[in-house]
């Protein structure tokens, strides 16, 4: 794969260079037109020279400051004599203080150029231009054109080099098969028993047994057929076949897997192969004149912008610690208590003493001061910075601006070039092709070794492709299947309701079957509960306490589940053998008498989780006991209320599977049929008389149990797994003729194809779409004001849900030397830093915890911060979370400086080799690389804390995500998968770890929930994130932006029909024209906030 000629080689040199250029001058246009944006920043430049910044409030801020310090010394010691004058002035600047405070916290932004984020982001699309130049200008040196011939000859080794990559690729769908076989193999199909299997867990032995066990004698007493038999007996053929092929397969797909990870260039070279020829070919930029656009001047007008921005982010950083302070929780109420006290004077020195001794008596008097002295702190600092030196800066920037207009002037004669560059819509598809190209090259030795486990396990699979064409054959069979019994079948039209109903009911006696196995593990480690009373007084969290309080009364609602469960386990009996289905209804029945607990597990370890950081000695290991029963309790269902409904239904569908199985009786019977003596007579559908029998024998002394987990999985086993296995039966039938029936009707049962989950997702947003447009009378084809007239409701439902919800009373503590900003943090889900004493100054950590189906566990966080003023490093706190989560992937969706402001610092090495020291932290970059034209940008980092030992994981920077902007949709699915084969807990962070992060999150969370359940709710999937970040997903153009990164999801992995790629445009036109339609809608309803 090498470049054959050096002329081929030079080719490709020079797209590495255009490459480059593209990269830095991306989306500036045309620099010439460069007029408005530039008259915009010569405005808000004068603004700030002729308003400066408002200093206003913090003048007044800091004399009251000063005042209060003063008099404070006069009032607080015992042995001065403070006077009335002295009380009066003190009261004066309490309420003048509280007063300013609140006007400042009021009064938004100090200072923000608007439109743009800082003084040298009000030129971006100059200093772009001019970095574009620079990169030409060094390109230049050896090559940046290509002739007529040079393209020629590049597509000619192009094509050369696809045709043998066509041959390779010919067979990537048959290894992309066998690993997706493979990898559904591993999962553990017992764990998900009642919810995603056919009701055939055990594979192809479940099916072997079928036909035998149809012919069970009660399963035909209650039938009294063997007609059934001969409805199913060609699944013997099938099992055959399947258990031969069970028995063939490789335990795991590694050996496979590793392979397809080098087919992924090839696809990316053959994917973009069309477009990349027609790119060389199309490429037609004329070389502009090599003009230097150096110019001292500019360099001067520039260092002026920097010291504008520089002072305004450090005023910026001071005047944040301000408003913080402004709204230190409970300090207005401590500054009206102060008040109130002096106010008591009431002008009468006679009052002076004894106002005095209540003031030096009050508790809060040291927090009051402290809280003053600290704004006195800030704004003398603040008015070192000398803020009129600003406005200085501005006028000196403003008299150099012919500079910015010579220096815009220079890079005209490239202005040309660079639009055609930006127009060269295939070079995208050459860049990404040279990208695989270059990966091929650079493959190693691992290449032969995967090739060597791929082709094995490929080999052993080839080795059954005559079962599985025989297999094939015999399923195939099973279409044309006719006969007066399988049409018989195809008549049980409630079957999906009935084995759910029943199914339902099942698992509800299988949890109290586990609740009872895992009894000692739970009841053993409460005894010791006395030691959360012990250690309760040092907890200041009111989440935390009112956990603890209900966790200390946990044990008595134990107690009465254990002995309503153990009461149950005496009525179950031994199996009875009843002529019909609905006999076996009574263990549901009695099954309801079984109390359970319905506690906020997961919020009860948090709590206990925290109380260990305090508890000394034993008390810490007792306490770790019962965070682990906790946590076994978190995983079983122990709310058997819930499943009351189930077990009432399931009396229902038991009769009504003696009523159809009469009806298929009765239809292999002689019309003159005559019943014998002793014989039940048949129940003919239209008029069930089914005899319901009592099964269970109330009490069963002396009979023999084989395990202390009670007789109810005896009893399934024996009866009720006997009804599932008979309406297992039925659904085979179904399957064969009515396959995308059951996955919309009954989807508990049968795995959606990905071309049903799109037909699931665009019904659902359709439906609603066309609802809102007949609503509001919005044209049809008005598919941007529709989507956003959709997502604006949707917003205000669920917002209106959230702030109603109990959890978000649940606010954490936050430590302000630990966190970057003032978002709100919820205590429910929250991160809870473990073994960390002697390391950090606290245990608090700005994250929350996600737990979503199949696995996927998410921490949402804010970025971490280096060491300041006022601030700790969170930096090793970050990895230390990474380190006891045992975190794989790291996901950031923020540059380290955004809009002019550092909002992440760094926590990770630049280059690969590079390695950042941090406090008792080495974190190394030992690989990196570059995705999607470079806006991905993935490294693989090596972590060691000096007396832990050495982990790794892959950090993803994305970098073409700006805030309040959309990034390419392509990224986002990449790390999606990276997410969907990561079983860790993955860590994702923005600038804040809501609104970028939210979106992400509130998208996969989109996803997932319809792969697990087959339904979409919006709504609901928006409170699970918001519950976890409060502050994300506010916009509705978030929401919606989320909702297409699902439609992403769904429609690239299914193969879209001709009907389907339309629906999929609409929905796609629809957030395309979102801001369309959200200026359409504000012209609608004008005085609606929106």
């Amino acid at each position: 794969m090498k470049a054959t000629t050096p002329e081929v080689e030079e080719v490709e040199v020079t797209f590495d260079w255009l490459n480059k250029i593209l990269a830095e001058i991306d989306g500036i246009g045309n620099i010439k037109n460069w007029k408005a944006g530039k008259e915009h920043f010569i405005n808000e430049t004068k603004r700030l020279e002729k308003d400066g910044v408002p200093m206003g409030l913090l003048n007044e801020l800091k004399a009251a400051g000063a005042n209060w310090i003063v008099k404070f010394e006069i009032l607080s010691k015992t042995d001065s004599t403070p006077t009335l004058q002295d009380i009066t002035e003190a009261k004066n600047v309490l309420e003048k203080t509280k007063t300013k405070m609140s006007e400042f916290d009021t009064s938004g932004p100090f200072w923000t150029f608007r439109n743009f984020s800082s003084a040298v982001n009000g030129i971006s699309p100059v200093l772009k231009a001019a970095k574009g130049v620079e990169v030409f200008l060094t390109g230049s040196t050896t090559s940046i054109t290509i002739d007529a011939q040079a393209k020629s000859m590049y597509t000619t080794y192009l094509d050369s080099v696809i045709n043998k990559l066509n041959t390779t690729a010919g067979h990537f769908a048959d290894f992309q098969t066998v690993s997706k076989l493979l990898a559904a193999r591993e999962q553990n199909f017992h764990h998900r028993k009642y919810h995603l299997s056919y009701g055939l867990p055990n594979g192809a032995s479940d099916v072997s047994s079928l036909s035998a066990d149809v012919l069970n004698p009660w399963i035909l007493k209650v039938i009294k057929t063997t007609s059934l038999k001969t409805a199913l007996d060609h699944l013997i053929e099938i099992s055959a076949h399947l258990k031969k092929i069970d028995g063939s397969f490789e335990k795991n797909a590694k050996g496979i897997n590793k392979l397809m990870g080098f087919f992924d260039p090839i696809s990316k070279i053959l994917n973009e192969a069309d477009k990349a020829k027609s790119g060389i070919q199309g490429f037609n930029c004329s070389k502009p004149t090599t003009i230097p656009i150096k110019l001292n001047s500019f360099d001067k007008f520039y260092n002026n912008l920097e010291n504008i921005d520089n002072k305004l982010a450090v005023l910026k950083n001071l005047t944040d610690q301000l408003s913080r302070l402004a709204i230190s929780p409970g300090i207005v109420q401590i500054y009206d208590e102060a008040i109130a006290i002096l106010n008591e004077v009431a002008g009468d020195d006679k009052k002076v003493k004894g106002v005095i001794e209540k003031f030096q008596s009050y508790s809060q008097k040291e927090v009051l001061n402290d809280h003053i002295v600290q704004i006195n702190g800030l704004t003398d600092n603040i008015g070192s910075l000398k803020p009129t030196s600003i406005k200085e800066e501005a006028k000196k920037a403003n008299e150099n601006m012919k500079a910015l207009n010579d220096y815009q002037a220079k890079m005209n004669g490239y202005a040309d070039y660079f639009v055609c560059l930006q127009n060269q819509d295939k070079l995208k598809s050459v860049f990404k092709a040279l990208e695989g190209l270059n990966r091929i090259r650079n493959w190693t030795t691992g290449m032969t070794g995967a090739l060597t486990d791929g082709i094995n396990t490929m080999t052993k699979v080839n080795g059954i492709k005559d079962d599985l064409k025989a297999l094939q054959k015999s399923i195939g069979l099973l279409g044309d299947l006719k006969s007066k019994e399988t049409d018989a079948l195809k008549d049980f039209k409630d079957a999906p309701t009935i084995s759910e109903n029943i199914g339902r009911a099942v698992q509800g006696l299988a949890e109290m079957s586990l609740a009872l196995e895992k009894r000692t593990d739970v009841e053993n480690k409460f005894v010791d509960i006395k030691v959360v009373s012990d250690n309760k007084a040092n907890v200041k969290d009111s989440g935390d306490l009112d956990s603890l309080d209900d966790l200390t009364k946990l044990s008595g609602s134990l107690q009465k589940m254990y002995t309503s469960l153990n009461n149950f386990d005496k009525t179950v009996g031994s199996f009875v053998r009843s002529d019909t289905f609905a006999n076996q209804s009574g263990i549901f029945e009695k099954a309801k008498q079984v109390a359970g607990v319905t506690d906020d597990f997961s919020r009860m370890i948090v709590a206990v989780g925290n109380l260990k950081q305090t508890a000394v000695g034993g008390d810490a290991d007792k306490l770790e006991e019962i965070e682990d029963a906790l946590k076994t309790m978190d995983s079983l269902d122990l709310n058997f209320t819930g499943f009351h409904k189930d077990f009432d239904e399931s009396k229902k569908s038991l009769e009504e599977l003696d009523v159809f199985f009469a009806g298929f009786y009765a239809k292999f019977q002689p019309i003159s049929a005559t019943v014998a003596t002793g014989q039940t007579p048949p129940i003919l559908r239209g008029s069930p008389t089914v005899s319901i029998q009592r099964p269970w024998t109330s009490t069963q002394r002396g009979v023999k149990k084989d395990s202390n987990a009670l007789l109810i999985y005896g009893s399934i086993a024996g009866g009720v797994f006997g009804v599932t296995f008979i309406v297992v039966l039925v659904h085979v039938g179904l399957h064969i003729w009515c396959r995308k029936w059951l996955v919309y009707h009954y989807c508990i049962k049968w795995k959606a194809t990905p071309e049903i989950l799109f037909d699931m997702f665009y019904a659902y947003v359709n439906n609603q779409l066309m609802a809102l447009g007949d609503f509001f009378e919005i044209p049809e084809n008005n598919y941007g004001q529709i989507t956003y007239r959709m997502y604006v409701d949707l917003r205000d439902l669920a917002l209106t849900r959230f702030l109603n919800s109990p959890d978000i009373k649940q606010v954490a503590s936050i430590e302000p030397s630990d966190c970057r900003d003032k978002m709100i943090l919820l205590e429910k889900g929250r991160t809870v830093l473990k073994k960390w004493k002697g390391r950090f100054a606290n245990s608090f950590f700005h994250g929350n915890e996600v737990n979503m189906p199949y696995g996927i566990k998410l921490i949402l966080t804010e970025p971490p911060q280096k060491k300041s003023a006022n601030k700790n490093s969170t930096l090793e706190k970050f990895f230390w979370v990474a380190k006891q989560e045992k975190t794989k992937t790291i996901i950031m969706f923020c540059k380290l400086e955004e809009e002019g402001k550092i909002v992440c610092d760094r926590y990770y090495p630049e280059k690969e080799g590079e390695t950042l020291e941090l406090d008792r932290l080495t974190v190394k970059c030992s690989k990196l690389e570059n995705k999607f034209d470079k806006t991905l940008i993935v490294r693989t980092l090596v972590v060691k804390f000096d007396t832990e030992k050495e982990f790794s994981l892959t950090h993803y920077a994305l970098r073409d995500w700006a805030i309040g902007d959309y990034p390419s949709v392509d990224s986002l699915l990449y790390l999606h998968e990276c997410i969907e084969k990561d079983k860790s807990r993955a860590i994702i962070h923005c600038d804040d770890g809501c609104e970028r992060t939210g979106q992400f999150a509130l998208g996969i969370l989109f996803y997932q929930k319809l792969k697990k359940s087959q339904k979409l709710n919006f709504e609901e999937s928006f409170l699970i994130i918001k519950k976890a970040r409060y502050d994300s997903i506010f916009k509705s153009q978030e929401f919606a932006f989320a909702a297409r990164f699902c439609l992403e999801i769904v429609a690239t992995r299914a193969k879209l029909n001709d009907e389907q790629k339309e629906q999929y445009e609409k929905l796609k036109c629809g957030w395309e024209d979102i801001e369309i339609g959200c200026v359409q809608e504000k012209k609608r309803i004008p005085n609606k906030l929106i």
